[in-house]
């Protein structure tokens, strides 16, 4: 078993599913893309981890061989893992977000891909896997052309299996460079593979509409024309017919693409860019603010990675920004992201590794070493990548086929390095520990280790298929919907999303059919959250069934709801329905003037609120403030034409 298993085997066979993991989507759950992709990406993880461990055992700690690219990706590591010891939520830093499932755990993995394509991989193998990121990228090119000839809405971003047009970008303008490469270094079935996968990718590019890749590829594009001209000049009768070959091929996909998705749609993307006041870059802009201003306040270890949303809903001096963007959960610039995940030296040591990375490949391709255009293929993918995230930002999706790839150019440096290259030997079956015991151990232990860690995000995503299935009925909290719930609860273990749909399905049963025992069911559920973790949609959810619970069975409930929703109201100050919430209740209780002034605070987050003004107009009325009651129903009118209330208070008042 240990012959064939052997580490390398075992971690190329992680990186060949690296290769490929943009491919993972799992349509019949809620989270179809990031979710199946995080679990794949764990299950490599564990494999890496376990082939690193016994290919070190073989080689020793001195086969690392630490240059300024390695010793920055330790420091960064290490700076990513003290800023999430000191995050301001430690669970969300360590494992993600249920939307982006990119925490420690993920970066960690992530430097793991790295790792074992540098050391475990020589030239060939980087090619093969070169090659299978090409032929993974067809499908997904040829699924995203499909996707906007097909789409009855003019302007349509075609997003492939990645789920969102900007993913799908980041991930052509590495793809592209990568196929022109296959293209012209290996036989018949590469030549095709890669011009096809080029075309594809040009054309899949354009109808992605992201702008950000558009500009990023011709930089990709630039470094690996360089690096064909000097081939050229070294003499290759195959580079004329190649190239002028994957030229026409991409001048007619292009076009093809053009025709399908519209030029118009495309000039307006990109006129649109300069407009500073409105739209997409307006939004980013502010996002861009709100960052600085976070960054500012924590500067060393920043606030942790995934936190974004919470400590930007939950800065006062960020108020205003919440209303251009409400769903903030990163800023859209890598560096800006990175500043505020891990403060100023974690972004240091990131882009010091970026850095690094390009002059150790610049230096190769400049040497002239390169007879195969490997290391400035490589190279003008992380570069395209780099320029892409500037306007992005990672995500689980995309971003373990950039580490791969600069692993990949690594390990080819390395290799050419050394006059007896070490890497190449490791690979031959002969080089064999004399310890079969623990070799055997090893091997055994692989194959349990990624077993339990399969088991377990199957797990994960049969609790998102249940979730998915009760999601759409949790309004009306059916017996159906909330066993389906509780099943993805069980199931998906502690996760607040998956916590908040059966509190309010539990909720919703026993509003609607006046349930007292489900009411019930949805506080527990809630204040098991909040014990958990602190968070502002639990608290504002839990605040709505004491407040129910306290207006039709126990009236000491509403101070209950009092609490619940001023907790709510701390962690995100300026959402205006907290306040509307506690001020209704003060109104129950009798105090009008507590109430006055809480409506107030809500009126001035959300002064077009007509339910609150009317509101607002009848506790004037009844302090006798005859005026101001006046007043405020005229705003309700105006804003609202009609509504009953507010004519027939200002009828009521002539």
């Amino acid at each position: 078993m240990s012959a064939r298993l052997a580490p390398e085997r075992l971690i190329f066979f992680a990186l060949a599913t690296t290769a490929a993991l943009p491919l993972v989507v799992v349509p019949w759950i809620a989270n179809q893309h990031a979710l199946p992709t995080a679990a794949v990406l764990r299950i490599i993880g564990v494999s890496l981890l376990v082939g690193l461990a016994w290919l070190l055992r073989r080689r020793g700690v001195a086969g690392l061989g630490m240059s300024a690219v390695e010793f920055s990706l330790l420091a960064f590591a290490l700076v990513l893992t003290a800023s999430t010891l000191l995050s301001s939520d430690l669970e969300l830093s360590w494992g993600g977000s249920y939307r982006r499932f990119e925490g420690l755990l993920t970066w960690l993995i992530y430097l793991l891909i790295f790792l074992a394509a540098r050391l475990a991989l020589n030239a060939e193998r980087v090619k093969l896997l070169f090659e299978m990121i090409v032929w993974a990228a067809l499908p997904i090119s040829l699924l995203a052309v499909v996707q906007a000839a097909v789409s009855p809405v003019d302007g349509f971003r075609a997003q492939g299996t990645l789920g969102n047009p900007a993913f799908l970008g980041s991930y052509l303008v590495m793809v592209i460079p990568l196929a022109v490469f296959t293209a012209l270094e290996g036989g018949r079935r590469q030549m095709m593979a890669g011009a096809a996968g080029a075309s594809l990718g040009l054309a899949a590019l354009y109808l992605s509409f992201t702008r950000g890749a558009w500009l990023a590829l011709p930089f990709g594009l630039i470094i690996l024309g360089i690096a064909i001209s000097r081939r050229r000049r070294t003499g290759s009768s195959r580079f004329a017919p190649t190239a002028g070959l994957a030229l026409l091929i991409a001048a007619v996909a292009l076009v093809a693409a053009i025709g399908i998705g519209g030029p118009d749609y495309g000039l307006q993307r990109i006129t649109s860019a300069s407009d500073m006041s409105t739209g997409t870059t307006a939004t980013r802009i502010e996002m861009g603010k709100g960052a600085i201003a976070l960054i500012r306040e924590r500067p060393g270890l920043g606030w942790g990675l995934e936190t974004f949303r919470e400590n930007f809903m939950g800065n006062q001096a960020l108020a205003e920004l919440e209303t251009v963007f409400r769903r903030a959960d990163r800023p859209h610039n890598q560096f800006l992201y990175l500043a505020y995940s891990a403060g100023l030296p974690g972004a240091a040591a990131y882009y010091f590794f970026i850095l690094a990375f390009i002059v150790s490949a610049g230096r190769e391709m400049r040497k002239g070493r390169d007879a195969d255009l490997l290391a400035p293929a490589a190279l003008a993918a992380v570069i395209a990548y780099s320029i892409q995230a500037e306007f992005l930002f990672s995500v689980v999706e995309v971003s373990p086929l950039v580490w791969l790839i600069a692993g990949g150019a690594m390990a080819v440096i390395r290799e050419r390095r050394q006059s007896a290259p070490e890497i190449s030997a490791a690979l031959e079956p002969g080089d064999r520990p004399r310890s079969g015991a623990l070799n055997r151990g090893l091997a055994i232990t692989a194959v349990i280790a990624v077993c339990v860690t399969a088991l377990w995000q199957i797990r994960s995503i049969s609790a998102d298929y249940y979730f998915q299935i009760g999601l759409p009925g949790r309004e009306t909290g059916s017996a159906e919907t909330i066993k389906n719930l509780e099943t993805a609860s069980r199931l998906g273990g502690p996760n607040r999303v998956y916590t908040l749909a059966l509190g309010q399905a539990y909720f919703a049963r026993g509003r609607s059919s006046r349930d007292r025992a489900a009411v019930d069911r949805a506080i527990s559920v809630y204040e098991a959250e909040t014990r958990r973790r602190s968070d502002d949609e639990i608290w504002y959810s839990l605040g709505d069934a004491h407040a129910f619970y306290g207006e039709h069975w126990d009236p000491a409930s509403l101070d209950k709801a009092l609490e619940a929703y001023s907790n709510a109201a701390l962690l995100r100050p300026y959402f205006p329905y907290s306040y509307w919430e506690m001020g209704y209740i003060w109104a129950k209780k009798g105090d009008t003037r507590k109430a006055i002034d809480l409506y107030r605070r809500s009126l001035e987050i959300d002064p077009k609120n007509v339910p609150a003004l009317t509101e607002l107009g009848a506790l004037y009325e009844q302090n006798g403030d005859l005026g101001e009651a006046r007043s405020v129903y005229k705003k309700a009118s105006a804003l609202e034409p009609g509504n009953p209330s507010a004519s027939a208070a200002l009828t009521r008042l002539k």
